[in-house]
């Protein structure tokens, strides 16, 4: 696969937040979890630009409307069965639940098929067929560059209850995944045109969010081979650090404390405790 245009140093760690129970159970069984693209948070993720698509994320009815409406006619669903996701227009249709993220885009994806000609048609399915079945296997687990931000500590931490976990990014330790840098813009990437590289729209269609989130400093660690797994097992030699929160219970500290002399030796623990003059959290070894 790919990389964007620009050339990046991947950093020598990166950082991922946990709360306290998802950080035991990644330290317990050596595993981290990976995310579906469809299980974002952040409802402008994998959708390009289009006032359809927008008002369908809008109205989730009239989304799943449309793809109630393009699984009666013949032409969606040979539309759907071209681009390999026949099985979410069924979904829908058997009245399942998916996320709004999901339906819109779908929605979206056949709003502009039915407005192009006949040779916009075929192009556009032409780079579906490409993007859809390669975003529909592509699993990523998020990190981020730093490991102290108080932001990321109340939101994905449990309220500096839980941890943060250190990674060594060696390509040894991560043979079948890549590591992206998210790009933080203003604009929302728009679609492709025929002189658009599939492979590196994608990427960026992957790593495209708003600078609202610019905080979380993020990495993307990539995985196109996962299929059906959610959870990948990492080398243990690769964790080299792990932060405890401020108010980590003792229980769950103790337990931390446990696991790490157990299964991670050589990997250091620090605790976090508050700066006595800034609004910046302090990591003394324990």
């Amino acid at each position: 696969m790919e990389k964007r245009d620009e050339i990046y140093e991947v950093p020598t760690l990166l950082h991922r937040y946990f709360n306290a129970e998802h950080g035991i159970k990644a330290l317990s069984t050596s595993q981290l979890f990976f995310s579906n693209v469809s299980a974002y948070n952040d409802p402008f993720e994998i959708a390009p630009i289009t006032s359809y698509t927008k008002e369908m994320f809008q109205n989730p009815d009239v989304a799943q409307q449309q793809v109630l409406e393009m699984m009666e006619s013949d032409e969606g669903t040979s539309f759907l069965e071209s681009l390999g996701i026949l099985g979410i227009g069924s979904a829908i249709s058997l009245g399942l639940s998916l996320p709004i993220s999901v339906v819109a885009s779908v929605a979206g994806l056949w709003y502009l098929f039915k407005s192009a000609d006949e040779d916009e048609k075929k192009n556009f399915t032409h780079h579906m067929k490409k993007y859809v079945p390669l975003l529909a296997s592509a699993k990523t687990c998020c990190f981020s560059a730093s490991p102290d931000v108080l932001l990321m500590w109340s939101h994905y931490a449990e309220w500096h209850k839980g941890m943060v976990l250190s990674f060594d990014t060696d390509k040894n330790y991560w043979r079948n995944a890549n590591f992206y840098p998210m790009d933080y813009q203003e604009k929302r990437l728009e679609l492709p045109t025929k002189k658009t590289n599939p492979n590196r729209y994608l990427i960026n269609l992957l790593t495209r969010k708003s600078i609202h989130w610019k905080y979380e400093q993020e990495w993307r660690l990539v995985d196109w081979a996962m299929q059906s797994k959610n959870e990948l097992p990492f080398d243990p030699e690769a964790l080299k650090e792990i932060r405890i929160g401020l108010f980590m219970s003792d229980e769950n500290r103790q337990e931390v404390v446990r696991l790490r002399d157990e299964k991670y030796p050589t990997a250091k623990i620090f605790v976090a405790e508050r700066d006595n003059n800034d609004y910046k959290l302090n990591f003394p070894e324990l």
